[in-house]
């Protein structure tokens, strides 16, 4: 139904390892061409789509961000380092950048989705070599944000079959979350086209692409009221079908356990399809507007986003985007 608005086409997979240095100053990304997302273990999903299965007591996951664990959040915050590294790896002995990558603009999956359904947000884009490069303005994590992701890589270790964990442990000494897989493809909308990345956290057994999220709650018409839209553009603009929750439940003061796990078809969690196109008609215009407003190399704007239709930029100089590294560049005509 929404085909008309956005054409998805699949150009590739990679792993991205991403490591802090020199006392956490500096970031390394090794990319890691044709290496696709871990297995869900079928003994812990539901069999069938649009089901929840209860978790055994045995099978019981506790996803607790313990204080003796040594978490590392290596790849948050990632402007476009391992995109670009796949742009070098691809298969291509075309040096014209634009003529590589067939697109317009590039940028990851999440400045998409927060351009349609979120209000606050800043960006910086550049032209270089006939190619805009777009980048959301880094954040800080909170202390909150840490414990989060480090429960929720928890859940996502121990339903797949990754190789650096055991899905019965319930201790993790080291854990990481620099080891990423993502998808890359070609988005094409009306006003422009896309090369975007975007992590996939799981396949099902059929190699479909998985979304994971953990929630507090039921599945009730408030979850879908509050959180739905924005999980269902996430999944859309990975081109992700399934979905996959786990539900957290207190045990203890500080313990927190998933015993239910629900497989849902991506379609389902979403009742009002008008909006999801308003959203969709809202990306591709603030992209022509991005597109209109550098139509030279080495122009570059900041833009500050206050209210979803609220769009104020203004030039900078185009050395303040060094998301896009001059060595890079010097890899192309």
């Amino acid at each position: 139904m929404l085909d008309k608005f956005v054409a998805f086409e699949y150009v590739g997979c990679y792993q991205s390892d991403v490591r802090t240095q020199c006392f956490g100053k500096r970031k390394t990304f090794n990319v890691e061409i044709n290496i696709g997302a871990p297995f869900l273990h079928t003994d812990l999903i539901p069999e069938k789509l649009n089901s929840v299965k209860k978790l055994e007591e045995e099978d019981i996951l506790d996803i607790t961000a313990y204080r003796n664990e040594k978490y590392v959040d290596d790849g948050s915050n990632e402007k476009l380092e391992s995109i670009l590294q796949f742009i070098e790896k691809m298969e291509s002995d075309e040096k014209n950048l634009k003529m590589r990558i067939k697109s317009d603009i590039i940028c990851n999956r999440g400045l998409l989705y927060k351009l349609g359904c979120m209000g606050n947000l800043k960006l910086r884009a550049v032209r270089r070599k006939n190619v805009i490069f777009m980048c959301l303005e880094s954040k800080k994590d909170t202390a909150r944000d840490t414990i989060h992701s480090h429960s929720a890589l928890k859940f996502e270790k121990m339903i797949t079959d990754d190789e650096t964990f055991m899905k019965t442990s319930r201790n993790f000494k080291n854990l990481r979350s620099g080891l990423r897989r993502k998808i890359v493809q070609r988005m094409s909308f009306d006003s422009a086209t896309v090369l975007s990345s975007a992590e996939i956290d799981a396949r099902d057994k059929d190699g479909n692409s998985v979304e994971i999220k953990l929630v507090w709650k039921d599945l009730t018409e408030d979850w879908y009221e509050k959180k739905s839209l924005k999980v269902y553009l996430q999944c859309y603009m990975a081109n992700t079908k399934q979905l996959l929750i786990g539900k957290i439940k207190q045990r203890e003061k500080f313990q927190f356990v998933v015993d239910e796990i629900a497989l849902i078809d991506r379609d389902e969690i979403i009742h009002d399809i008008n909006f999801v196109e308003e959203c969709l008609k809202r990306v591709s215009e603030k992209l022509e507007t991005v597109r209109n407003l550098l139509t030279k190399n080495d122009q570059a704007i900041y833009v500050r986003q206050i209210g979803i239709n609220d769009f104020d930029h203004e030039y900078i100089d185009a050395d303040d985007c060094e998301f896009v590294p001059q060595s890079f560049l010097d890899k192309f005509d």
